[in-house]
C-alpha cells in the first residue's frame, strides 16, 4: 500500500523557507540563523541592515542588535514582533522569517525564556547579570516586543 501511495502521489518540491528549516536541523541551528548564513552575513552586519531596513537610527544599533540575537535564538515571542520587522526579514533574507521562526519547533527552555513575559524580578536579575541598565522602552522594545 505504501508503494502505490508513494507512487501515486509524487513529493512535491520544499519551498526555501522548508529547505532553510530542514538545514537548520541537520546542523542544530534555530531557523533564523541558518537563514542569516546562508546570506553569508555575521550578527552585526545584519543587524545593521535592518536596523537601517526598519529606519532606526545608528544610537539603536547595538538594541537593534541585542533583540534580533535574541529572536534569531527563539528567546522573543514572535507573535509580539511587529509586522514591520517581519517584512525588512522577508526582504533581507529573501524568504518569509515569521513562516520560518514559527516552523521551528519550540523548547521547552526557549518557551521558559520568552523575555516578553519576564516577571519584573526576572528581568531586575537579568540586568543585573548581564550588566545592563534598566531603562524605558524605546522604538526597538516595541518593534521586537521586548517591552524594556
Amino acid at each position: 500500500l505504501i508503494d502505490r501511495y508513494l507512487q501515486a502521489v509524487p513529493a512535491q518540491a520544499p519551498d526555501e523557507e522548508t529547505v532553510v528549516l530542514m538545514q537548520a536541523r541537520l546542523d542544530q541551528v534555530p531557523p533564523l540563523v541558518a537563514a542569516r548564513a546562508r546570506r553569508g552575513l555575521k550578527v552585526r552586519e545584519f543587524s545593521d541592515r535592518l536596523r537601517d531596513a526598519l529606519g532606526l537610527g545608528e544610537p539603536l544599533g547595538q538594541r537593534v542588535e541585542e533583540a534580533y540575537s535574541d529572536l534569531e535564538r527563539g528567546q522573543l515571542d514572535a507573535a509580539f514582533v511587529d509586522d514591520r520587522v517581519w517584512e525588512a526579514l522577508r526582504k533581507l533574507l529573501a524568504l518569509d522569517a515569521r513562516k520560518l521562526s514559527s516552523m521551528r519547533g519550540a523548547s521547552p527552555a526557549a518557551l521558559a525564556y520568552h523575555r516578553a513575559f519576564a516577571a519584573p524580578a526576572a528581568k531586575a536579575s537579568e540586568a543585573a547579570q548581564t550588566g545592563r541598565p534598566s531603562r524605558a522602552p524605546d522604538e526597538v522594545d516595541r518593534l521586537f516586543g521586548t517591552h524594556g
